[in-house]
Order: structure tokens, then C-alpha cells, then sequence
């Protein structure tokens, strides 16, 4: 199971375009004090918007397969 969120992920969870998603990516990392390299976890973006990480990882999960 993977533990890294991609902009995959956040397009499939908020029903944004990519483009969009990678937006978000960047505004959470930024909001976390992470330079542009650095990964954002399942349990750091469910911190930030509030979301239960097992929601997450269902769509992870989902996803993957």
C-alpha cells in the first residue's frame, strides 16, 4: 500500500483535473513548510483538509488496481 498522495489521487478524491490537483499538491506542501521535492504523506493530507486517512487509502487503493 502506498503512503505518498498524487495529484492522481486528489483529482480522483475532489473530482478535479490534474492540472488542478497538482495546484492543490503544491499549496498543501507549501502550507507544510516542504520544498517542492519533498512527498506529502496520506496522514499529512488528511490532517490538512480534514479527511480520514482510511477514505484516502481507499482511493489509493482504488486506484492502483
Amino acid at each position: 500500500m502506498r503512503k505518498i498522495v498524487t495529484p492522481v489521487d486528489i483529482a480522483v478524491l475532489f473530482g478535479k483535473s490534474r492540472r488542478q490537483a497538482s495546484r492543490i499538491l503544491a499549496s498543501v506542501r507549501k502550507e507544510l513548510g516542504k520544498k517542492p521535492h519533498h512527498k506529502i504523506t496520506v496522514t499529512e493530507f488528511a490532517a490538512y483538509f480534514g479527511i480520514s486517512t482510511q477514505e484516502i487509502e481507499d482511493i489509493i487503493f482504488f486506484n492502483d488496481n
